[in-house]
């Protein structure tokens, strides 16, 4: 049985009227409005990888970027399965990728967190989500973040279960 809040997530970015592809870029917006960050983007891994969707294109550009380096939070979230939060980036964040944090911390991400996306043993993305500001989440925070997690996953899985069957790659929003 699907958690709750996960369906709630699910039911609000859901329209018959609103074209599958449209998905990701719904659930990035309603994740944005459900917690305090600044961003947040959707980023498949698989398939040489690509940004699905970001709020804005800031948040584009940090995954993007992660994939050219082939270093950052949110890959290191992908390989581990593990979320990898960043509440001051700065700080934590050169020693472990010190070509990423060269160029997102001057474009003012100063709080990351990642999410990894997936079923199982299989990681298909992650989820981003970026402050301009510094800072943890809030436990309640934390958990809402993992739900939003958790949609993005049966997302993914629901694009790519579709593109599998009609010979499709996942859109790019």
């Amino acid at each position: 049985m699907r958690n709750p809040r996960v369906t709630a997530i699910l039911t609000a970015i859901t329209d018959v009227r609103v074209r599958r592809s449209a998905l990701p870029v719904r659930l990035c917006a309603e994740c944005l409005s459900a917690l305090p960050v600044t961003g947040v983007a959707m980023t498949l891994t698989t398939a040489g990888g690509r940004v699905l969707a970001a709020t804005d294109p800031r948040c584009r550009a940090v995954d993007e970027l992660q994939l050219a380096l082939g270093e950052g939070p949110g890959l290191e979230a992908s390989a581990t399965g593990r979320p990898v939060l960043h509440p001051e980036l700065a700080m934590t964040g050169p020693s472990r990728w010190p070509k990423f944090c060269k160029t997102v911390l001057p474009i003012g991400v100063r709080s990351l967190f990642a999410f990894p996306l997936g079923v199982g043993p299989h990681r298909l993305g992650f989820l981003g989500l970026y402050r301009d500001t510094l800072g943890r989440l809030t436990r309640p925070e934390l958990v809402d973040a993992l739900n939003f997690a958790d949609a993005a996953s049966v997302v993914l899985q629901h694009l790519q279960d579709h593109s599998q069957l009609h010979g499709e790659r996942p859109p790019v929003r």
